[in-house]
């Protein structure tokens, strides 16, 4: 599974509150994002979020977590928008050499 992507899902279920409004919105089912979960949990080593079958809460765990994986997805958005604006823009000096009867 994709870390970054696992990540994003977390913080939208954190938002809110719900599998199947993420997965509208992600495009998946809400058992695929339950394992996206599932899966970020394993990795980090820790429980994020207390589910019931009405809502999702975030642990303790989960609170502190979020605010680095919006941190986290801030960066990665400013970084993206930074080397958008960079490529196709010509930067620089140009030099031409030419026989005088080109000019």
């Amino acid at each position: 599974m994709d870390r970054l992507t696992a990540i994003e899902i977390f913080v939208a279920v954190a938002r809110a509150g719900s599998f199947s409004a993420v997965a509208e919105r992600f495009e998946m089912t809400p058992a695929m994002i339950g394992k996206y979960i599932k899966w970020l949990e394993t990795s980090v080593g820790s429980r994020l979020l207390n589910r019931n079958t009405r809502c999702q809460s975030l642990t303790e765990a989960g609170r502190e977590y979020l605010g680095g994986c919006q941190n986290l997805l801030q960066h990665y958005r400013e970084l993206e928008q930074n080397t958008l604006a960079h490529t196709g823009q010509a930067a620089g000096k140009i030099r031409i050499n030419a026989p005088i009867t080109i000019g």
